[in-house]
């Protein structure tokens, strides 16, 4: 039950009401990598960046199945987070790992040119605590790939290395997922979601 991923990407017919998902946005190797880093708990984490341009026909078509009163706002750009900014601030780095570290073993990992797959539009919601009946949404395109799991367990060694306590962080603990929109904010573990394939809302067609 993913989908129908595999036949889809074998050029079977599209599943019903499925979005299409350009192969272009899959193709990152020529797009610079975007270090992130600051002072403030929130302000380092790691990325592998994404065309954000051919992000927008899976918007739009998000945004037309999208059933709710609120419109749906993004960011302005496209990326999947490999290293959280709180597994950054809360964990890896009270151990010593620092942001040069990610960036060292991203470069390592050749982060840009990793490969990886489409699983599906995924959507997670919670009740807004503001406006009776109405909920807070999020959709994201699911995706996948055994190398950004091989990066983690790379900074997990590092992490462990250093004395890091192997049980405070699992690298398989992770929902790789590109943000598509949201209504209100972004949602995340601390809400009580999940950005795994149990949000799955709509299949995807990859097309040229």
């Amino acid at each position: 039950a993913q989908w129908a991923l595999d036949s889809l990407l074998a050029g079977s017919s599209p599943a019903k009401g499925s979005i299409a998902v350009p192969h272009r946005l899959l193709h990152t190797a020529a797009i610079p990598f975007a270090p992130h880093t600051g002072p403030g708990p929130f302000d380092t984490w790691l990325q592998q960046t994404l065309n954000y341009t051919h992000l927008g026909a899976v918007r739009a078509a998000v945004t037309q199945r999208h059933d709710t009163r609120h419109p749906l706002q993004d960011r302005g750009e496209a990326h999947v987070t490999l290293i959280t900014p709180p597994e950054f601030s809360q964990i890896l780095a009270p151990a010593g790992v620092t942001h040069a570290d990610l960036i060292r073993i991203a470069q390592q990992h050749r982060v840009q040119s990793i490969a990886f797959r489409p699983i599906c539009i995924g959507r997670q919601q919670i009740p807004d605590p503001v406006e009776p009946g109405a909920n807070q949404v999020v959709y994201n395109l699911i995706v996948s790939s055994p190398e950004w799991l091989r990066l983690r367990w790379a900074v997990w060694d590092h992490f462990v290395a250093l004395g890091g306590e192997p049980s405070r962080w699992d690298p398989q603990y992770h929902y790789p997922h590109v943000t598509i929109g949201f209504t209100h904010r972004d949602l995340f573990d601390q809400d009580g979601v999940h950005k795994g394939r149990n949000s799955c809302w709509r299949p995807i067609t990859l097309v040229d």
